[in-house]
């Protein structure tokens, strides 16, 4: 399933590490990493390329798709390989043998699961060095709710104005008119972020005259706290949504406070990567669906 991150939407250099102390990598030669774990989803999101040389007429890092890929969970590994041409990884289930581990001392095992609290492992094998990082699947959030358990947004044609514009760093609308308010438990420690989407087959405009075609997905930036007001003009269309909860480790949270690195600075971009450039996290979600409507 093909997600919106912040990488796409800060420098491409931008990445970081996913546990303390963070440090920074030299440019050279080694493998760049962008890997994503989901709680209870199949591994989709995990890329490798090279570096882009200073100087470069390259636009886009090469894909690097003949590295040994290996993840590791209670001195379990499981062998991940390529699955198209672009540099992304997967996991596919089978039998593997201690040989197919080539840095690790573990075991083979036929089924992957990601859970909340589970501690993973990354270690990539490519011309002789191994790049690795580690992370934890973080807590879902709970009890999510819409304006107190409910299940339909009424919003009227005449009170909708129709154009938009988004917030600087994030894809919601910044409008002062709240449509609606999602919240959950909040132990006051976590960092999310949010997304909004229509689900409707046939999604129907909530303002005919609207320049809006088509619905978008809206992302906000990493916040905490346990609610989230969403304003009119973020609902363009009518029918059934959908809202995402993300709950998103403190490499992640780096990655988007990093966005504002001047160009003038000649620091190389952070990495959570040993031997490696790059960003390896994990993230669990929590969802609602819901209808908007007219009043």
């Amino acid at each position: 399933m093909k997600r919106i991150h912040f990488l796409l939407l800060l420098l491409p250099a931008l990445f970081l590490r996913c546990s303390e102390p963070l440090h920074f990598a030299p440019q050279d030669d080694r493998v760049v990493v962008e890997a994503y774990l989901y709680a209870g989803e199949p591994i989709a999101d995990f890329r490798l390329a090279s570096t882009i040389g200073l100087g470069s007429v390259d636009t886009l890092a090469p894909p690097i798709n003949d590295a040994q890929v290996q993840l590791i969970k209670n001195n379990i590994c499981y062998v991940l390989t390529p699955w198209n041409s672009k540099g992304y990884y997967t996991y596919s289930e089978r039998i593997y043998t201690p040989y197919d581990c080539p840095t690790a001392d573990c075991i083979g095992e036929n089924t992957l699961s990601i859970m909340a609290g589970d501690h993973f492992r990354l270690e990539v094998l490519y011309y002789d060095k191994v790049a690795s990082a580690e992370t934890v699947v973080p807590e879902k959030a709970k009890n999510l709710r819409l304006n107190a358990d409910g299940t339909v947004i009424f919003i009227s044609p005449s009170s909708y104005t129709g154009d938009w514009q988004t917030q600087p760093g994030g894809l919601f609308v910044d409008d002062s008119v709240i449509a609606a308010t999602f919240s959950w438990e909040d132990d006051g420690r976590s960092w999310y972020y949010v997304t909004l989407e229509n689900t409707d087959i046939i999604p129907e405009l909530i303002d005919p005259s609207s320049s809006v075609a088509y619905p978008g997905k809206f992302v906000s930036n990493p916040f905490t706290g346990g609610n989230f007001p969403i304003g009119m003009k973020n609902f363009t269309h009518y029918g059934r949504h959908r809202f995402t909860v993300y709950s998103i480790n403190r490499e992640y949270v780096n990655l988007y406070l990093s966005r504002n690195q001047d160009t003038r600075d000649l620091n190389e971009p952070l990495s959570n990567m040993e031997n490696g450039l790059g960003i390896f996290t994990a993230f669990n979600t929590t969802k609602i669906d819901f209808y908007v409507e007219p009043q």
